[in-house]
């Protein structure tokens, strides 16, 4: 009568004592079994989401919402698979029913806030923001109101958010890399350039700091030391390869210009 349960539990215990690898033909073996445990098919969705077999984690959260159409984690599931994969309008209406059950949970708020600032619904994303901040403080909240507010066009109130989020975690690069390309759109180059360099001190090889101040230095007329950032950009084609394309292609167009 408890077998169900007894795989479930040795699933549970091989994901943290081997590997996810290893538990995932427990799973798979148990819900053939028992095709209609809730308990199983959400723990093999889950299994395959987090391994990024999204693709083939969603007909099991589809079928655990074919038993019980208010499960929470099989709407979160589909809702960070539909985000990933592009379908937003899908994964908003998911979010909108994992928020009914677990509505307290900050985290869910904040990502359903980065998902509302995608789609550009910043007023909802303003106010879901702010719901996950007076549940829980997290410097991720303040990264992801900075980015409603450059959304909504408050520049000064984005970059007062990012800073105030620097403060809280100076050791967190994303918000500094972030505060550097808004910097370098916003045309602020020597503070962008500046930016980048300290970058470039904790982490030598970082492309992105690399691109950013090749960026400043051609905006500012000086080709020589954006070719060498730009070269450095342009080697991590396997980490950062979007970075690197780009990297490539303006180096190209360096190149092409002083041949003229």
């Amino acid at each position: 009568r408890v077998r169900a349960e007894a795989y479930f539990l040795l699933g549970r215990s091989t994901e943290h004592a081997e590997s996810l690898v290893a538990a995932l033909p427990i799973y798979q073996f148990a819900v053939g079994l028992y095709p209609k445990n809730l308990a199983l098919l959400t723990a093999l969705a889950d299994l395959l989401h987090r391994v990024g077999l999204g693709d083939r984690a969603r007909p099991h959260y589809e079928r655990v919402l074919a038993i019980h159409p208010n499960n929470a984690a099989a709407h979160l599931g589909l809702a960070e698979i539909d985000r990933a994969q592009g379908f937003l309008a899908r994964s908003q209406a998911h979010f909108d029913a994992v928020l009914e059950e677990w509505g307290d949970n900050p985290a869910i708020w904040r990502d359903y806030a980065d998902l509302l600032c995608a789609r550009r619904e910043y007023e909802k994303a303003a106010a879901a923001i702010a719901r996950s901040l007076a549940l829980s403080f997290h410097v991720d909240s303040l990264l992801t109101l900075a980015r409603i507010e450059r959304g909504r066009g408050r520049s000064e109130a984005a970059h007062a958010q990012l800073a105030e989020a620097i403060h809280h975690a100076p050791e967190r690069k994303d918000a500094l890399r972030q505060q550097a390309l808004w910097l370098l759109e916003d045309g602020r180059l020597d503070a962008a350039r500046r930016l980048a360099t300290v970058l470039l001190e904790q982490s030598p090889a970082d492309p992105l700091a690399h691109w950013i101040r090749a960026n400043a230095a051609l905006r500012s007329g000086d080709a020589r030391s954006a070719r060498s950032d730009l070269a450095a950009a342009a080697e991590d084609e396997r980490g950062h390869p979007f970075i690197a394309k780009t990297a490539r292609a303006l180096l190209d167009r360096l190149t092409d210009e002083e041949r003229r």
